[in-house]
């Protein structure tokens, strides 16, 4: 099974996740909006990583746009999102 990378400073959106307007959502549609802030999260920090470690400016400043708008994303979904403890 490939797996990403650990993830220990991953912003803590999925904590928050589905607020309010989960309460009205199925646990069909819970779930796979978990796995998509869940992929985020992976995501963010594997781009993170290639910021760090590229030397080429022009590239680094690729994966640096491709952050924010995975950062624009997140905190989309952190507003309309909340844990399943808040939910239940």
């Amino acid at each position: 099974m490939v797996t990403g990378p650990q993830v220990d400073d991953a912003p803590s959106h999925d904590a928050q996740s589905l607020k309010p307007f989960a309460r009205s959502l199925s646990h069909e549609l819970r779930t796979p909006v978990h796995g998509v802030i869940g992929m985020l999260d992976v995501m963010h920090a594997t781009v993170q990583e290639a910021i760090e470690s590229q030397q080429n400016y022009k590239i680094r400043n690729v994966f640096q746009v491709l952050k924010e708008n995975i950062e624009v994303v997140q905190g989309s979904t952190s507003t309309t999102t909340s844990s399943d403890s808040e939910i239940n």
